[in-house]
């Protein structure tokens, strides 16, 4: 395609449609070898000036061709979807149904609505005919309400979702309870950001039994191939400080106990919850704060046996 240029030195095309100068010095013209180019804006066509050679016909913009101020504005201009995600069922591809208007916002007539209702209840049924979806819709509202019940992050939660839709893709699940393989999900992703959340804690807020979580996360483990970090006392240290409301001066001589034993080799092997709340009870003395052991084994879920060996264990 050739635009020919009229008196003023404009060609054709240029009179019609709105246009920008653009320069590639790499390129010439194949018709004039003109260096020269002018970039059409509606069309994306890329025009030499001197000889309205079209030499490019497509091209994508990555900038916004519009304006936005407010949100509302951000909203109502934007013509793309959200990002992708795990924790909704269709991945946030859904299909979207105006019964009322059409896209020029003009209300639909009778006719057409009654259509358009069809369509969107026939849409509804394809997805739920597969039965991962049923599965993943169940799934990921009971993962919802998990994650609110313990305040677990946005990410933790993409990252539970995906671990429960790789398990699902294996046939994991099968005849196995969909609860407890979301919670396992949950603990799963918590290990492997290294977010402090026991397992007791997530099956509490799961209400089902605790072994057949720990079950399901260990098959999980294996059939998935994760490997989660080994817990520290490090991990623990910060909520068992916080159930019992003390300084942070404290909590800094206890990490310094627990590095030095770490150190010396005293607590390999040893229940890091334990070596937490040992730590954090000689840093109470230490520093001088009335701190009992009961208290201590409550805030830890440790039994008083356990935190006075993990104590000498620390002192020798």
């Amino acid at each position: 395609m050739i635009a020919h240029e009229n008196a003023t030195g404009m060609n054709a095309y240029e009179m019609i449609h709105p246009t920008q100068e653009t320069f590639i010095n790499e390129h010439k013209c194949i018709n004039c070898e003109g260096e020269s180019f002018v970039n059409d804006m509606e069309t994306g066509e890329i025009i030499c000036r001197g000889c309205g050679m079209v030499l490019q016909n497509v091209e994508v913009r990555l900038d916004m061709e519009w304006n936005a101020y407010t949100v509302d504005e951000v909203m109502n201009k934007s013509r793309v979807g959200g990002l992708l995600t795990h924790n909704i069922y269709d991945r946030g591809l859904s299909t979207q149904f105006d019964t009322r208007k059409d896209y020029q916002g003009k209300s639909l007539d009778l006719q057409t609505s009654n259509k358009m209702n069809r369509l969107k209840r026939y849409d509804n049924q394809s997805k739920m005919y597969d039965s991962k979806n049923r599965n993943l819709k169940i799934a990921l509202s009971e993962l919802e309400r998990i994650a609110t019940s313990l305040h677990i992050p946005g990410f933790l939660k993409e990252k539970a979702a995906y671990i429960y839709r790789k398990a699902l893709e294996k046939d994991m699940i099968r005849g196995r309870s969909i609860d407890e393989f979301v919670a396992a999900s949950v603990y799963a992703a918590c290990r492997l950001e290294n977010v402090p959340r026991s397992l007791q804690a997530i099956a509490k807020a799961s209400q089902r039994d605790y072994t057949q979580i720990g079950k399901s996360y260990r098959m999980i483990v294996r059939e998935l191939g994760l490997k989660p970090p080994i817990d520290g006392p490090v991990k623990f240290l910060p909520s068992i400080v916080s159930s019992l409301n003390l300084d942070r001066s404290v909590e800094l001589v206890a990490l310094n106990m627990i590095r030095k034993a770490e150190e010396r080799g005293k607590i390999a092997g040893k229940n890091p919850k334990a070596i937490a709340a040992a730590a954090l009870y000689l840093a109470c003395v230490e520093s001088g704060v009335n701190k009992k052991y009961g208290a201590i084994c409550n805030a830890a879920k440790t039994s008083e046996v356990t935190l006075r060996k993990r104590v000498h264990d620390l002192q020798a």
